[in-house]
């Protein structure tokens, strides 16, 4: 990755929604939010935004091989909004393409956290994807889930 970001920021960055605003109590149900095809970019920022929290959320990186294929953690990436001192916070976690298990054929990332369970807990995620390894990023909007 060169690491730098020449002209406007929009013109370098993909805005994509990873999970609009939602109440996050799920009756036990998963979190899961849009897979990002990583072999488009050279990285991801994934914006963790909380709101009212009822209880922590513990989100985590998931990889898979194809986009609704098997999925495995990566490693080191996960990061917690505490119930009680995080409250409209936001948080990030980078994830790089090498971060993924590429011997493996992964090239699919998304966020997901267990139902954080106890009262209505409010949280969206915003990817920020950029080192666009193709064609460079013709829309601020563009969907790289598909």
């Amino acid at each position: 990755m060169s690491g730098t970001i020449t002209g406007r920021l929009i013109d370098n960055v993909k805005i994509v929604k990873g999970l609009t605003g939602v109440e996050t109590d799920r009756n036990g149900a998963v979190i899961t939010c849009d897979w990002i095809d990583l072999s488009q970019y050279e990285s991801v920022l994934c914006v963790m935004h909380a709101g009212a929290l009822g209880g922590s959320i513990i989100w985590q990186i998931e990889q898979a091989t194809t986009d609704g294929g098997t999925e495995k953690d990566i490693t080191g990436k996960t990061i917690t909004h505490t119930n009680g001192t995080d409250e409209n916070t936001i948080k990030t976690i980078e994830v790089r393409a090498e971060d993924l298990d590429v011997d493996g054929a992964y090239r699919w990332m998304r966020v997901q956290a267990p139902d954080p369970g106890g009262a209505s807990t409010y949280a969206a995620i915003t990817y920020l994807c950029y080192g666009a390894r193709y064609g460079g990023n013709t829309s601020a909007l563009d969907d790289p889930t598909s």
